[in-house]
């Protein structure tokens, strides 16, 4: 891995620019329709699946119970208790549960260590209570390295609801991620047609170069890994909570498993990174001269469209930490290759590809 040159990195980058006449204007149709489908036309898209769930194809839908709410925050959690009401204990009968007063139980994450024991048996009492049984919802908190006397300094990081509910399946959210970017690929590559070529052009020029040159744009992926696990290891201590996966990845890993594991493949390793590459790298440093400004502006717009669905502000701040550190180590990338979007784009494909097979294998 060469070495990081930050001086160069962040001066105005005017000696490397295309010597045909920058059109801003393909850039801001490219941005304005990127987030028009992002936005808005995937909600559209989003009612469209739900009304053909509710006529023409139920199996759009599955059923999600109490039960499976529950599976989820432990897969989500390391260690977390939940109060549920003895209406509902014939759900748990294969789990241990403690009682807790007299109309609660109390099921515990297999690494919970934070009971009090009294006369060598695990207590909970309720000045440790995490959750509140309200209104037919309940309150989940999770735990982090020791339990508070009180409950007001806790967020509440998720809700459960008593009733059973229909939501899209593992296919449906595939096949809308999938949609998406079928609406986005063809406009924004026919948007920036001309840089594409040009890029190509250029590409040539270190063509001997690309698996070497590959390799260690990955090498900088995993830097960038390591210090967005310290920054979210920091940001937990300071804010006190531990956050959710964020929903961009638990519904990538909750499709992986389902029936649109090839939809969300191809999503994720192909037409994803390529839109992302021309949207946040060709498109916006295509505003700037100045690769500072492009930076911070592409990085942070990378991250906010990665966590828009995020349940709490607190997740927001944590999850968008990792998708930051990986806009700026795409956008020095892209930089350091004199604004080429061939092996950043490659590079971003490895990385999702990598990240796609370590699920399908652990999961």
């Amino acid at each position: 891995m060469s070495q990081l040159n930050f001086k160069e990195l962040f001066q105005k980058n005017t000696e490397n620019e295309p010597t045909q006449s920058m059109n801003k204007g393909r850039f801001i149709l490219s941005i304005g329709y990127y987030f028009l489908v992002m936005i808005i036309l995937s909600a559209f898209l989003f009612l469209a699946l739900d009304a053909l769930a509710e006529t023409t194809f139920p199996e759009l839908k599955e059923t999600v119970t109490l039960r499976d709410d529950t599976n989820r925050l432990f897969n989500d959690y390391d260690n977390i208790l939940i109060v549920l009401p003895n209406s509902v204990l014939d759900q748990y009968n294969d789990l241990e549960t403690y009682p807790f007063e007299k109309t609660h139980f109390v099921v515990v994450y297999e690494g919970f260590d934070d009971f009090i024991y009294v006369n060598d048996l695990p207590t909970i009492t309720s000045d440790i209570i995490l959750t509140n049984y309200e209104n037919e919802t309940i309150q989940i908190a999770a735990a982090i390295s020791h339990l508070p006397n009180s409950i007001a300094s806790i967020s509440v990081v998720y809700e459960l609801s008593i009733e059973d509910r229909l939501e899209f399946s593992s296919f449906a959210n595939s096949l809308l991620n999938f949609l998406v970017y079928l609406l986005l690929f063809p406009v924004i590559v026919i948007f920036l047609k001309p840089y594409i070529l040009l890029d190509i052009k250029r590409a040539n020029t270190y063509r001997s170069k690309w698996l070497s040159l590959i390799v260690a744009g990955y090498l900088y992926v995993l830097a960038g890994n390591i210090i967005s696990n310290v920054l979210i290891e920091v940001m937990q201590l300071l804010t006190n909570t531990q956050s959710e996966i964020a929903m961009n990845q638990a519904i990538i890993m909750e499709s992986l498993q389902g029936n649109g594991v090839i939809l969300m493949i191809i999503s994720a390793v192909l037409l994803g990174p390529i839109v992302e590459e021309l949207i946040f790298r060709k498109a916006i440093f295509g505003l700037f001269k100045n690769n500072t400004i492009a930076m911070i502006v592409s990085s942070f717009a990378f991250g906010i469209i990665h966590v828009l669905s995020e349940p709490s502000f607190i997740d927001l701040l944590i999850n968008i930490i990792p998708y930051v550190v990986m806009g700026f180590v795409f956008g020095y990338l892209y930089v350091k290759h004199e604004r080429n979007l061939f092996v950043v784009t490659f590079v971003h494909i490895l990385t999702n590809l990598i990240s796609i097979i370590s699920i399908l294998l652990i999961y």
